[in-house]
């Protein structure tokens, strides 16, 4: 257990008291008298035995005017009690003050040969813009205005994923209306600045991976009719190679329920394939709902898409342990020199670093790079001299740097003031990395580890805020053992 003292907290809880102002902002029509009580109408589910009382079921039906009705009721009541907050107004006002100091929030980010992608939301903009430099030291520029087409669509749009080209000559990319996030996967071309013409529907889990500089893998969610449950529609997905110009509903199924690719599927089972960076191989990564484990191939890439497609099983089972890598980290997957590396939690809960071979034609043996410890791993990313690992400590993220380079060795990363790591993002073709943290002194913002270097500093991503500093406060951390002694 970690226990922390900061002033940004009491804002964190001013901004809960008065952050609803910020999404509704209406008056209630009427100043309601008591707190509108929602009708009880109990249905009972059976499950093997078990008798589950659900006495809201009603409210699934966000159709039926009586529920309609209610949930008008209680943001009114919930309207009429915050503004009789004393001093709220003034509270709001500062808050907003303070907000709008910072230039732009920064997020997303990912190295491509170079370029350096991010999403951006300047100041006093609803939604983030897609933007690139050239160079960590370059000036950003903007590539794609979600709020141009919120103008032509009538209705706010958002970027929900993006992925550069290895060439940084197309982005493919998703945009979602009215925050709905069910994307349609468009290419940008950044010479031309314009859209290719592309529009995939059915695109949410869409993870993007280019092939080479012309094709991409993508994920696409069922084709459903309207009598069909909706529980269907996040069924029996398939993941589809689209070459950029091609009409996509010619693109060739890849893997997926029905394809017949020797991976067994069943209908709650959804692929994934990436052209692991660095290498000559595809890797499919499969997973069943929400469960962290994984499934995980690997084929020659240039057979990837061929009738003689064999993949060949790195964990064929969900019961080996393999979590994947992407719990918290930003970018490609974690693959260097034909050797692709996970998170394996089969022998140890808080987990351990393991690696592939890529190349042979038989059972793959995984190798541990980084033994299980005492902190709980949270995700990794690779890049051309080492991995970053990152690893909870109590709440607190830190980072390891595995050197490729020198045996494995190990070191932690030291960051230049006091902060937790939240993301890592690299470029698999270079060295070093970009960290996102936060800190309970300094608005969010990222470090920039050099390559070979074992200290973080400040990247010049995130544009500094006036206020920020706070040099006359200090951070303490503080470790009590909790109720099991840990």
């Amino acid at each position: 257990m970690r226990s922390r003292i900061s002033f940004r907290f009491m804002a964190v809880i001013a901004f809960a008291v008065v952050g609803a102002s910020i999404c509704y902002t209406q008056t209630p029509s009427v100043v309601p008298a008591k707190q509108p009580v929602a009708p009880v109408r109990p249905v009972t589910d059976d499950y093997y035995g078990t008798k589950i009382v659900d006495n809201y079921r009603y409210m699934e039906n966000l159709k039926d005017a009586e529920v309609q009705q209610w949930m008008r009721a209680q943001a009114d009541y919930t309207r009429y009690v915050l503004d009789g907050l004393p001093g709220r107004a003034a509270l709001l006002a500062r808050i907003d003050e303070l907000m709008r100091t910072q230039p732009a929030r920064v997020s997303d980010v990912q190295i491509v040969a170079g370029h350096y992608y991010n999403l951006r939301t300047p100041s006093g903009m609803q939604v983030a813009g897609l933007y690139v430099r050239d160079g960590l030291n370059g000036t950003d520029r903007l590539l794609i205005d979600p709020e141009k087409d919120s103008v032509s669509r009538g209705t706010h749009s958002s970027i929900s994923f993006y992925a550069p080209s290895p060439d940084n000559r197309y982005v493919v990319y998703g945009l979602s209306a009215g925050g709905s996030e069910n994307a349609l996967l468009h290419v940008f071309d950044i010479a031309a600045g314009k859209d290719t013409g592309e529009s995939i529907d059915r695109a949410r889990f869409a993870h993007p991976s280019w092939r080479d500089g012309r094709s991409f893998f993508y994920t696409r969610l069922r084709k459903t009719a309207p009598d069909m449950p909706p529980a269907v529609t996040y069924q029996e997905s398939r993941s589809y190679l689209h070459i950029v110009g091609d009409d996509q509903e010619s693109d060739p199924a890849v893997l997926g329920f029905g394809v017949d690719s020797g991976i067994p599927f069943r209908p709650e089972d959804s692929p994934t394939v990436y052209a692991a960076p660095g290498t000559s191989y595809a890797v499919a990564i499969i997973r069943r709902g929400v469960e962290p484990a994984r499934r995980v191939y690997v084929v020659p890439l240039a057979a990837a898409t061929g009738p003689d497609a064999h993949w060949r099983p790195i964990a064929a089972s969900y019961d080996d342990g393999i979590i994947a890598w992407m719990d918290r980290s930003e970018g490609a997957l974690p693959a260097n020199r034909d050797t692709l590396y996970m998170i394996s939690r089969r022998d140890s809960p808080n987990g351990e670093v393991v690696s592939f071979d890529l190349r042979g034609s038989g059972t793959t043996v995984p190798k541990t790079i980084l033994a299980a410890g005492k902190l709980p791993i949270q995700a990794i990313q690779a890049a051309k001299d080492a991995l970053y690992v990152q690893v909870m400590d109590g709440g607190v993220g830190r980072l390891e740097r595995v050197d490729l380079n020198a045996a494995g060795r190990t070191t932690s990363v030291t960051l230049s003031f006091p902060a937790s790591v939240l993301g890592v993002s690299t470029d698999p073709t270079a060295g070093g990395a970009v960290l996102r943290v936060g800190s309970w002194t300094r608005p969010m913002t990222y470090l920039h580890v050099e390559q070979d270097a074992e200290r973080a500093s400040d990247a010049g991503l995130q544009p500094a805020s006036p206020p920020e500093g706070a040099d006359n406060m200090e951070v303490r951390e503080v470790k009590v053992k909790s109720w099991d002694g840990t």
